[in-house]
C-alpha cells in the first residue's frame, strides 16, 4: 500500500507531477524496501 501512495503522490496533478516511469520505479523501490525492512523485522518481534 505504501507503494501505491508514494506512486499516486508522485504522479497526480496535486501531489509531485512528476513522470510515470520514474514515480512507478520509486514506487516498486518504496515497496521492496519495505517488504525487506518487514520480512527483517518481524522475526524479531
Amino acid at each position: 500500500m505504501s507503494g501505491a501512495v508514494t506512486t499516486y503522490i508522485l504522479v497526480a496533478p496535486e501531489g509531485f507531477s512528476l513522470d510515470y516511469k520514474l514515480s512507478y520505479s520509486v514506487g516498486i523501490i518504496v515497496s521492496i524496501a519495505h517488504s525487506v525492512w518487514f520480512y527483517l523485522w518481524k522475526p524479531r518481534h
